[in-house]
């Protein structure tokens, strides 16, 4: 038995070989079998070149090398080239376990609701410890965090922490009644399928698996489902060579060195010379005064490079391009180049955010609050109600709000808003005006607040939702009649259906530039979220909230949670903005380090709910060092994988000093330069139309020539006709000519 097991590991270990590459580049081997790969489809007992399957460090890798053989001109096997991710994809479809649970909004609250269940039949002891104890989706979302991690780690069997076991059973339970698979879950299913179903179809005709370089570590599971994947087929590790310890070197499944004689590479990889020699890089320095400045110097010498050179390619790093991407977007917008998409939540549109206040208009502390009805009277968006009435011969009376009025009632009534405040605003609204010329105004008022109460019936608490049955209430205060209102919906469902029916798609079409969202897009992200919602509590059997507070609750997450959809260019950009880990395995013609002081780079190991110093130790979890020995790895890749690097350095100010990976390779910099954000080569085309127009205007001589010179006399054209009338003579001389 112990000799079988050697000999699976002594197998496992020959079937993982790995090569030290040069730093910053794919080598032009690796290259040359991808076209020979695609042009000659014969295989390699026939003479044909090896089926390589090509694992990349992460997509923007991927990608990017794809899109190069793509302009090469020919068709290539996409499937040969993955990432970690996808290729999990790839073997879960090859293995037939159950799709993917989707995880979003929907899966969010089902699975809240699930452990809030749980939690009052005391699942979770040590987290809440009473019955009848309020469960917060900040607990959720804790144990969500926590089991995903412990996943990733391949810890949750050996976990022993508060509430993981029951969680457990809740995605289970989950996974049972929709036939799905929690992403957490599917590594481990994975490596069970490809121990009782034998080879995947994904690995079924290739020779063999190169893996790029990746930094370390790499996930536990995945470092098992790799071991598992080399049992199948071989695979050949291209690393960089460095230090381990401080993190150059790229990551290993197993602890060997790696090759350096051509006769030693595996039968499958072609022949070529093993280097992994490459020059030391050169940086250029720039100083700013402050890192804000980072943005203005990094634009400025990438839009003179990409001028400059119409073909090439420029690469910009920020340690912190989530918080500003943005501010990014906005930048690479006005130079007319494509952009990539920023993931928004549906609240961010003006449509949701007023379809999520016309929802909690009825609940909450602020409930028909005077700043809540001014602001929903005033926005255009949307409608609360659709027409429901006939005006009056004079037309003086229409539910519509006069906000003056309201001002007054509130101040006067004392009116501030939450439980009871819509029975107080209608009480006062029914009383008859004193002053006969604002009763009509009064009235209009009254029957607007009425009709919107209407309209979102199902939505209020009940003993709102009473005093519509009032008559006194509805009775108009200046005319006496029964007021008119507006069918109310029966369900918080069919209140939705209703409002996003009556909203105008076409409204704003003349108005889209390109990047803004279509409000039928807004509105299908909705609807889509809504339904998905509702499909899942159908398949886990969980009742849906026909109304009040509960459905109103279930809304906002969805509205402040839920994604607007990102609008694709199609277009591959020559500058790209990227974090640097997304940028390991990318290449450019110039690379820009900017944002690079120390507050924006975080090297601070992730925290983790209920994962504290003992259990860190006793399960080898978040080792302080990893963040900085990736980094490292990250820069080390940056600083080869292109021609040339510039470092935007902030160091100037004392208070954002230079990050220390950042710090480790002054010793290659040349001497540094200033950046002077006046300069005229600095300055963009907006900037340098400015300027140009100050000029013209102080009567000096502008840089560039008016775009219509003519122009340029058009703020005088009256005074110069005024002058030109006053001096044209308006008599005749004895003659009859003019003077």
């Amino acid at each position: 038995m112990a000799d079988s097991r050697r000999d699976s590991m002594k197998s496992n270990e020959d079937s993982i070989t790995i090569e030290e590459i040069p730093v910053g580049i794919i080598p032009n081997w690796l290259i040359d079998h991808f076209v020979n790969q695609a042009i000659d489809p014969r295989p390699i007992s026939k003479g044909g070149p090896p089926k390589i399957l090509t694992i990349y460090a992460n997509e923007n890798s991927r990608r990017q090398h794809m899109s190069m053989l793509s302009d090469i001109g020919f068709a290539f096997d996409r499937t040969l080239h993955h990432t970690l991710e996808s290729l999990k994809s790839s073997l879960m479809a090859d293995l037939r376990i159950p799709r993917k649970i989707s995880l979003g909004p929907s899966f969010d609250l089902v699975l809240h609701n699930f452990c809030s269940e749980r939690a009052s039949n005391l699942s979770f002891p040590l987290i809440n410890p009473l019955p009848n104890m309020h469960w917060g989706e900040g607990k959720t979302i804790a144990l969500s965090e926590l089991h995903t991690f412990l996943s990733k780690e391949s810890s949750t069997a050996s976990w022993d922490g508060p509430g993981m076991h029951s969680f457990i059973e809740i995605l289970r339970d989950i996974e049972s009644k929709t036939g799905g698979t929690h992403p957490d879950f599917l590594t481990s299913k994975i490596l069970e399928g490809i121990e009782f179903a034998g080879t995947p179809f994904t690995l079924l005709d290739i020779d063999g698996i190169i893996m790029l370089d990746h930094a370390s570590p790499i996930n536990k599971s995945d470092q098992k489902l790799l071991s598992a994947v080399s049992k199948i087929r071989p695979i050949h590790q291209l690393t960089y060579p460095g230090s381990y310890r401080l993190g150059f070197h790229g990551f290993q499944l197993v602890d060997d060195f790696p090759i350096t004689d051509t006769e030693d590479l595996p039968k499958w990889i072609p022949r070529h010379e093993i280097s992994n020699h490459k020059d030391a890089p050169t940086i250029d320095r720039v100083f700013v005064n402050r890192e804000e400045q980072s943005f203005e110097a990094s634009i400025s010498i990438a839009r003179g490079f990409l001028s400059e050179e119409p073909n090439s390619t420029v690469l910009i790093i920020d340690p912190s391009f989530e918080e500003n991407q943005t501010k990014w977007n906005k930048i690479i917008h006005d130079l007319g180049l494509p952009i990539s998409g920023l993931k928004k939540p549906i609240t961010h549109s003006p449509l949701g955010h007023w379809l999520h206040e016309l929802a909690n208009i009825g609940n909450g502390a602020n409930s028909f609050s005077m700043e809540k009805l001014r602001l929903l009277a005033v926005q255009e968006s949307l409608s609360p109600f659709s027409p429901f009435h006939n005006e009056d011969d004079t037309g003086e009376i229409s539910p519509r709000p006069n906000i003056e009025l309201l001002s007054q009632i509130a101040r006067s009534e004392h009116i501030l808003g939450g439980p009871g405040a819509l029975e107080r605003w209608m009480e006062a609204l029914c009383r008859p005006s004193k002053k006969d010329e604002k009763g009509p105004a009064r009235e209009s008022t009254q029957w607007w607040i009425i009709a919107l109460a209407s309209s979102i019936l199902p939505l209020l608490e009940k003993t709102d939702r009473a005093l519509l049955s009032n008559q006194r209430l509805l009775t108009g205060c200046h005319s006496g009649k029964l007021l008119e209102v507006p069918n109310s919906p029966s369900t918080g469902d069919e209140w939705l259906v209703r409002t996003v029916q009556q909203i105008d798609t076409d409204i704003s079409v003349d108005y889209l530039d390109g990047n803004t969202i279509p409000i039928s897009s807004i509105i299908k992200a909705i609807t889509t979220e809504h339904e998905s919602l509702r499909s899942l509590q159908s398949s886990v059997a969980q009742p849906p909230p026909q109304g009040g507070s509960e459905w109103v609750s279930e809304l906002s997450s969805i509205l402040k949670t839920a994604s607007l959809p990102v609008p694709i260019s199609g277009i591959s950009s020559r500058l790209r903005v990227m974090a640097p880990k997304d940028a390991l395995g990318c290449n450019s013609d110039i690379a820009i380090l900017a944002n690079t002081s120390a507050p924006s780079w975080n090297l601070r190991s992730p925290k983790i709910p209920f994962i504290g110093e003992m259990e860190r130790h006793k399960f080898e979890l978040l080792r302080p060092d990893v963040p900085i020995t990736r980094a490292r790895h990250h820069l080390y890749h940056i600083l080869n994988c292109c021609s040339k690097v510039i470092l935007i350095d902030p160091s100037l100010d004392k208070s954002t000093p230079l990050a220390p990976p950042l710090e480790e390779i002054l010793d290659y910099c040349t001497p540094p330069v200033h950046f002077d954000p006046n300069s005229e080569e600095n300055l963009g085309p907006r900037d340098i139309k400015q300027l140009d127009g100050i000029l013209l205007r102080n009567m000096k001589n502008s840089s560039n020539p008016p775009l219509n010179p003519s122009a340029i006399t058009i703020p005088l054209d009256v005074e110069l006709q005024r002058d030109r009338e006053r001096r044209q003579p308006s008599k005749a001389d004895s003659e009859g000519y003019l003077p």
